[in-house]
């Protein structure tokens, strides 16, 4: 697994807007699926208690607007 710098995600996730034509809280919302499904993918339904999830102060843990 690559970890980027959060320059290097913002020049990813700007590149993958323009070339997908998307607005920047669709791609949250896209990365926020994959997140989902691929968590239920290995927890499943039937795990027992909770899930506590955290963000950092960038925007996939913000609040879209319009």
């Amino acid at each position: 697994m690559k970890i980027l710098s959060a320059v290097q995600t913002r020049a990813a996730d700007q590149a993958t807007i323009q070339a997908a034509n998307i607005r920047s809280d669709e791609l949250m919302e896209r990365a926020a699926t994959a997140f989902s499904e691929w968590l239920m993918d290995r927890v499943g339904q039937e795990a027992a208690g909770e899930v506590h999830i955290f963000c950092g102060p960038g925007n996939n843990g913000a609040t879209v607007w319009s």
